[in-house]
């Protein structure tokens, strides 16, 4: 269909001329071409782009809705910019938060990362619910997180600790491992999601009958042993 509306085009240009011209469009077109400035070197961002200044909770406000930021960017002027699916908000030349962007009225996306080193002060801050409740994050971490939180500042870190386990395993499987740890009854440590994970990334499922005892043991771990793990080794 795109070939024959391609070519029908063509024809058009060869045999229809140019308004008030003995000349066809596709003659004025070649000539045309030899002026034309060339692309730009990157493409055109399809966004429209506003300045905002975050409020003394780390949110940003764009139309109706409020989006969060890292904690400690409250109270700073930045850059939003709104994208037909997505919201991000820049600091300078640094990305520092995306949501999706809400279509709806009064909507607050509030990601519990952006809330960890406060919640770390002050485990029983007001704050700490909202992020849970209207958080950007599935659901899983948002039980996760209710789970460790009571442990204060060891268990908001052990959660820094799973999250960070997101650059290396993405944020679907990682999701899919602590879904896992709560069906065969697994405690939620860094060590034993990475293990999990570890075993969707290889095998597509996680382990039917996972060890924990060297792992709640083990102190910490190594590249080498990562990449070791994942490799099934």
């Amino acid at each position: 269909m795109d070939f024959v509306l391609r070519q029908n085009c063509l024809r058009y240009t060869r045999e229809h001329r140019v308004p008030s011209s003995t000349r066809t469009i596709a003659e004025v077109w070649e000539e045309e071409k030899k002026v034309l400035l060339p692309l730009p070197p990157k493409e055109f961002g399809c966004y429209r782009q506003v300045e905002v200044r975050a409020d003394s909770y780390s949110r940003v406000r764009f139309e109706t809705n409020t989006y969060s930021v890292p904690q400690s960017y409250a109270r700073q002027q930045l850059v939003l910019k709104a994208y037909v699916d997505k919201i991000e908000v820049w600091a300078r030349k640094e990305l520092i938060a995306t949501h999706p962007r809400s279509y709806g009225k009064g909507e607050e996306h509030l990601d519990p990362r952006h809330y960890l080193k406060a919640l770390e002060r002050k485990p029983r801050a007001l704050g700490y619910t909202r992020p849970l409740k209207n958080g950007t994050l599935p659901p899983v971490y948002s039980r996760v997180l209710a789970e460790l939180a009571p442990r204060r500042k060891e268990g908001l870190q052990e959660f820094q600790r799973i999250l960070g386990l997101e650059p290396l395993f993405g944020l679907d499987l990682l999701t899919r491992a602590l879904e896992a740890t709560y069906q065969q009854d697994l405690p939620r440590t860094c060590l034993v999601v990475r293990e999990v994970a570890a075993s969707i990334a290889r095998t597509g499922s996680p382990p039917l009958n996972l060890d924990i005892t060297p792992l709640l043991a083990s102190g910490g771990s190594t590249l080498q042993q990562f990449d070791a793990l994942v490799a099934g080794r």
